[in-house]
């Protein structure tokens, strides 16, 4: 994917969240299975990484654990951190707005973390030698017996998925310009609205998993339409010998 249609491709993604941002976390007041099943795993004395936090939902899950550990959350929109503040979160929470599809969002962040989370947020990177560049830098971001936990939305699994799905000519561009896998898909709450979504393989993702030094610790399906809409990867690195995990 050439540099400008991906740069396109971010910034439909943050008009969206821009315009969107309240009716978004009206979807999502409640933590997703999977996030809820990820949360009851990570030590609560373990310093964590949000990356894409959206409204705080896995926040408000280690809250309700009493997290003792440091969380940093990270998201582009400023209405979803500000909600995402509001809510019941860990005493030791701390909110950073960034664009993780910016090159070189990792520089100023140099503490290591024994778990980054990544959920509902690597569908939305378009390009992927992009994505081969973050999993790269999220590498270099986790401590040496750390772990990662990552969701990605099945959304061709949707019942009415076919009548979601938004020639690219909404967004002048054409099939030729993107990859396989990725999709324009309409909004239709508060307004109506479409997003950037790259649909991942279970094997696509494991791919990505090993071109950043890591392999596969665990895998499942959780969320949404009989529980299958949600596939989610846990990661470490290749050559660590042990994990919190």
């Amino acid at each position: 994917m050439l540099p400008e249609t991906a740069e396109r491709l971010l910034k439909l993604n943050r008009r969206f969240y821009q315009s969107f941002a309240q009716p978004f976390a009206e979807t999502r007041q409640r933590p997703q299975p999977g996030v809820l099943a990820v949360g009851e795993r990570i030590p609560t004395s373990a310093s964590v990484l949000d990356l894409g936090c959206g409204n705080g939902g896995l926040a408000r899950v280690l809250a309700q654990r009493d997290h003792k550990g440091t969380y940093l959350g990270i998201d582009a929109e400023a209405s979803l951190l500000a909600i995402a503040r509001d809510g019941d979160v860990p005493h030791n929470a701390a909110w950073l707005q960034l664009d993780l599809g910016l090159s070189g969002w990792w520089e100023s962040l140099d503490q290591p973390y024994d778990v980054i989370c990544a959920f509902a947020f690597l569908h939305h990177l378009p390009g992927s030698a992009r994505r081969r560049a973050w999993a790269e830098a999220v590498r270099h971001l986790l401590a040496p017996d750390g772990w990662i936990a990552l969701s990605v939305w099945d959304f061709l699994a949707l019942p009415d998925v076919e009548e979601r799905l938004v020639p690219w000519e909404a967004a002048d561009l054409s099939q030729e310009q993107v990859e396989p896998g990725d999709y324009l898909i309409d909004w239709r709450r508060g307004g109506s609205g479409i997003r950037y979504v790259h649909h991942f393989t279970s094997d696509e993702l494991s791919e990505l998993a090993e071109s950043g030094g890591f392999r596969l610790a665990d895998s499942f399906r959780s969320d949404g339409h009989g529980g299958k809409l949600g596939l989610y990867q846990l990661w470490v690195a290749a050559d660590a010998k042990s994990a919190i995990l």
